[in-house]
């Protein structure tokens, strides 16, 4: 029996490790993943993560760039085993994807120019709200706001910072890192609107992927016990 488990174990681990992993990362969004000049090559605290991960689990890592909105078709299709870009674990997203630890506790924010009449949560009914196709932010103004605020929603972060800019919509709404960091390097041209709507964020993968998620989650763990993580967090944040 135990020879037989020993067996099955080896041909696991064979499968797992024998293999490229595919991962997706959503667009460009500070500080989780950013362009290099070319646009071809990223760093930033996700990918930083990915990689020390794989490095410690020995895994054929190789990232590849897509559009939050198609994250979740190319892992339910297979096309990518991973996917990575402040995809927050949701009840609903549990349903059809597997997750794992929870590697950023964090959750949406909106952000609005200087100059905006916006100063509350509160003034934001009845105005509009750009967000990024694909995130759970369209179903998080309904519930605040009903019907009384309308969403206009893009393919990326830079197209809603630039209706942002050009007065296309009131208010964005993002992850609140990000806001964070927009905040901070805008030169004094954003503010946040009210507080983090908290949630977690986590690695993402189809349901017959429950090994891999596994060996993510052990190194997860490592990465924190050891120190590893706090140094990539404080590197971004």
């Amino acid at each position: 029996m135990r020879l037989n488990l020993f067996i099955a174990c080896l041909l696991c681990s064979f499968h797992l490790f024998a293999h490229p992993v595919l991962i997706g990362t959503s667009d460009s969004s500070p500080p989780f993943k950013i362009p290099l000049k070319d646009k071809t090559q990223f760093y930033g605290f996700e990918i930083d993560l990915m990689k020390e991960i794989c490095q410690r689990a020995q895994l054929d890592c190789h990232f590849t760039n897509i559009t939050f909105k198609d994250l979740f078709k190319e892992v339910e299709n297979g096309q990518i085993d991973l996917a990575i870009g402040a995809i927050a674990i949701t009840p609903d997203r549990e349903k059809n994807y597997l997750f794992s630890l929870p590697y950023l506790i964090g959750g949406g924010q909106y952000v609005t120019k200087i100059s905006s009449s916006v100063k509350a949560i509160n003034d934001i009914q009845g105005k509009t709200v750009g967000i990024e196709k694909g995130t759970i932010f369209k179903a998080w103004v309904a519930s605040q706001f009903g019907d009384t605020t309308q969403v206009q929603e893009y393919n990326t972060i830079d197209e809603v910072l630039q209706a942002l800019n050009n007065d296309d919509v009131d208010v964005a709404l993002f992850d609140s890192d990000i806001v964070e960091y927009w905040v901070a390097n805008s030169s004094d041209q954003l503010r946040p609107v009210g507080a983090p709507m908290g949630t977690g964020y986590g690695i993402m993968a189809n349901t017959n992927h429950q090994a891999l998620i596994g060996t993510i989650n052990k190194y997860l763990l490592e990465l924190e016990n050891d120190g590893t993580y706090l140094k990539l967090y404080r590197r971004y944040f």
